[in-house]
Order: structure tokens, then C-alpha cells, then sequence
């Protein structure tokens, strides 16, 4: 039988951020990333809502309690689990760090962490394509998943799926204006989508300028803008 959450967007958004932060002490950290605090602050949204929903009418403290604890023990059940998954992707076997998320999904098919950690997997080996199927699982029904839209946004460009990328970025400036890697991949599928187009190029200069403004050495952001300003300026 598979167990119930009363709460498991309030778990989900607790696995997703400590699964980050597992990954970002992980020994292959640089093939994931991990989310900033301004997306923290995001994913606790839907935090928020979940415990608003609670205690419903009809709902005892103690039956909240108990929903609570249980909650707890799947969240130590599914973090380590993903982690054990994550170190043997880590270690180059594919095969059975899917095996394990795929076993875990089958136990737990509300969490969305687990589809979204298939898709790092697949995306560790290079397997973009098909991780873009479980970044799609992890961010349909979870509108407050600010990194999950994120990475199924960057595994739209990578394959060259520029047009359904670039809602997905725009989504999530409207509420992470300033955050610089947004901006930086919403250029770059802007001039990928619409190529010679006057204003999509204005609208990727000005996103270049307020990623450099912030980080003036980023390399992607510092070629993207050469390429914008021609030949000559690349030759200076």
C-alpha cells in the first residue's frame, strides 16, 4: 500500500531543499546546482501553503501531530535515498542510481524531488533529452518549484527546445528578477529563437548588461555579448 501524506507538498519542499544541499556537498557538485537562497525563499512558498491547509475542519491536533512525524521519517527516508542514488551516479553507474529513484518513485509517487533528481541523473550522463521528461514530472502540479522550472528551462535550451525555454525563463523572473543565471539563459534562447530580430537582440543585450553588472568576468555572458557586437569588437 502506498503511504498517504496529508502534507507532502510541505514535504516536498523540505526534501528539495535539503536533497540541494546533499548534492552540493556531494564529490561531483559541479554537475549540479544547487539552488541560491532567493530560490530557498521561493520553494518555501509552498511551505507556507501546504501548512495553511493542515488543519483542516474535522482535523485533531493529534492526527496532525502523528501526519507531521510521519512526515519526518519518509523525508530521512527519501533525502538519504536520493543522496545514495546521486553517489553512485557520482561513481558511474547510471543503471543502478536509477534503479534506486526508480524503486523510491514506486514508494513515494507524490514526491516530485524524486523525478527531479532522475532528471539530474540523466543529466550527469549527458542524457539530456530524456531528462527533460522528469524535469517535466517534477514541475507539472508544483507551481511554486522555482529550480525545477529552472532546470527543465536549461534542459529546453541545451537541446536546442529554445521556444518552450523561454516562458519558463520569463515565468520565473516575474518573481526572481535579479537572478543573474535566469537572465543569462533567457538571452541565450532569445537569440537562438529569433534570430536578426531587432528587439529580441536589444532585450538580450540589456539582459547581458545587468548579468555582467553584477558578475563583470562571467565568460558566458562576456562571449554572448562579443558575438552580439560583431567582429570587430571581438578583435579588440
Amino acid at each position: 500500500m502506498q503511504p498517504y501524506f496529508r502534507n507532502f507538498q510541505s514535504l516536498h519542499s523540505v526534501l528539495l531543499t535539503s536533497s540541494a544541499l546533499l548534492l552540493s556537498l556531494s564529490a561531483c557538485s559541479s554537475k549540479v546546482d544547487p539552488p541560491t537562497g532567493r530560490f530557498g525563499k521561493l520553494e518555501q512558498k509552498s511551505h507556507v501553503a501546504a501548512e495553511s491547509q493542515l488543519m483542516s475542519p474535522g482535523t485533531s491536533a493529534e492526527s496532525a501531530s502523528a501526519s507531521q512525524q510521519f512526515d519526518m521519517a519518509a523525508e530521512s527516508v527519501i533525502s538519504d535515498g536520493c543522496l545514495h542514488a546521486w553517489r553512485k551516479a557520482c561513481a558511474g553507474d547510471e543503471k543502478a542510481a536509477m534503479s534506486e529513484l526508480e524503486a523510491l518513485d514506486k514508494r513515494y509517487p507524490q514526491i516530485l524531488t524524486i523525478q527531479f533528481m532522475m532528471g539530474q541523473v540523466l543529466s550527469h550522463f549527458g542524457k539530456t533529452e530524456e531528462a527533460i521528461i522528469h524535469y517535466r514530472k517534477a514541475s507539472v502540479g508544483n507551481e511554486f518549484s522555482s529550480l525545477h522550472s529552472f532546470k527543465l528551462a536549461e534542459a529546453y535550451r541545451k537541446v536546442g527546445k529554445d521556444a518552450e525555454a523561454v516562458p519558463l525563463y520569463r515565468k520565473l523572473l516575474k518573481t526572481a528578477p535579479d537572478f543573474l543565471e535566469v537572465k543569462l539563459g533567457l538571452a541565450q534562447s532569445l537569440l537562438k529563437s529569433d534570430k536578426g530580430g531587432k528587439e529580441t537582440k536589444e532585450e538580450a543585450q540589456k539582459l547581458l548588461a545587468e548579468v555582467l553588472a553584477v558578475k563583470p568576468d562571467n565568460a558566458e555572458a562576456l562571449k554572448l555579448r562579443a558575438e552580439l557586437a560583431g567582429p570587430d569588437t571581438k578583435t579588440k
